[in-house]
């Protein structure tokens, strides 16, 4: 497998931001390998360096994924992967709030605190609503609407349920005392850690191949309105595959989910509602925890400061996503 010693000792650089470049879920490894293999041969035919014989390193990346990227691969490798990239997302989130709830307790400056019912009831309503959150998204666009919502609105009760027993919660009811600061870092941060290294052990799912009309049909349906894809136009393009499939959809166009994607990749309104609902999703649930919070005294000292977090972070989700909105108006 090419690595960065492969490449001439002058372009390692150039090749570095390459490779971070092309390492995308849409292109497979060893499409990734082999147009490696074709750089670095160039290079040495050509006895120049790369930035003169090929230009810009991420722009080069760019053209390379959309000439190699497969939607298959995107699905297999990153969106609709089953437990492994449930177990990523999961992992992802769990690290990233222990993570900043670990910042957070640093601008208390205090070295050692207590534990209290009402605050472990809070974080596991946390940690249970960001689990329930990114199954419910792994589920959402596999095509599995149903799941999801189920998974979603599960999610929500038990974090609502949690929070209420924190609010009624005895605050006088230390379970710890006196805990080192470091200690409680270690532990918020591992879990989120634990749970990526298993999805990392899971071996990768090869996509489905066998399928009923009836199911790759279901599974296209809700594929494409998880990709935004609007109900009528949803309709009318499940009319055209029954019209052309002939009793063969999988035969005719591939697995589901893949076909799907590539239909939404050419509707601008879809992407402009995925936006809509990445939007809403990133600034409207840290504010919702932002004000359940509000109502509960279980945070004791690191009440304000988690309310602070919680705020800003979605002010800068909103913020990055504002910058990052789909070209044109969509309905």
């Amino acid at each position: 497998m090419a690595s960065i010693d492969d490449w001439p000792e002058r372009d390692k650089k150039w090749a570095s931001r390459y490779m971070v470049a092309v390492a995308h879920p849409r292109v497979p490894s060893a499409a990734r390998e082999e147009r490696a293999r074709e750089l670095i041969s160039s290079l040495h035919a050509a006895d120049v360096s790369a930035d003169v014989l090929f230009g810009d390193p991420v722009e080069i990346a760019r053209e390379d994924v959309r000439a190699l990227g497969t939607e298959d691969e995107a699905v297999a490798a990153s969106e609709g992967g089953g437990l492994r990239q449930a177990l990523a997302y999961t992992g992802t989130a769990l690290t990233f709030l222990g993570a900043s709830s670990a910042l957070v307790m640093l601008t208390r400056g205090v070295w050692r605190t207590d534990i209290g019912v009402g605050q472990l009831w809070v974080v596991l309503g946390i940690a249970a609503a960001a689990i329930a959150a990114n199954l419910a998204w792994t589920l959402f666009i596999a095509g599995r609407a149903r799941w999801a919502i189920g998974f979603g609105v599960g999610g929500v009760a038990v974090m609502l349920a949690c929070v209420g027993v924190a609010a009624n919660a005895d605050p006088d009811h230390t379970l710890f005392a006196d805990v080192p600061i470091w200690m409680l870092m270690i532990a918020m941060v591992l879990p989120g850690v634990a749970v990526l290294l298993v999805a990392r052990a899971v071996p990768r799912r090869p996509l489905r191949s066998a399928w009923s009309d009836d199911e790759w049909l279901a599974r296209f349906r809700g594929a494409m309105r998880s990709r935004g894809i609007s109900e009528k136009a949803a309709r009318e393009h499940e009319r055209s595959v029954r019209a052309a499939a002939h009793g063969d959809c999988y035969g005719e166009f591939g697995h589901p989910v893949a076909f799907a994607r590539s239909l939404a990749a050419e509707d601008n309104s879809a992407a402009v509602r995925r936006w809509r609902w990445s939007t809403s999703f990133g600034v409207g649930v840290p504010l919702m925890l932002c004000v359940l919070i509000s109502f509960t005294g279980s945070f004791g000292a690191w009440k304000e400061p988690a309310m602070l977090f919680l705020f800003i972070s979605s002010v800068v989700t909103g913020y990055m996503n504002w910058r990052h909105r789909p070209r044109g108006q969509a309905q």
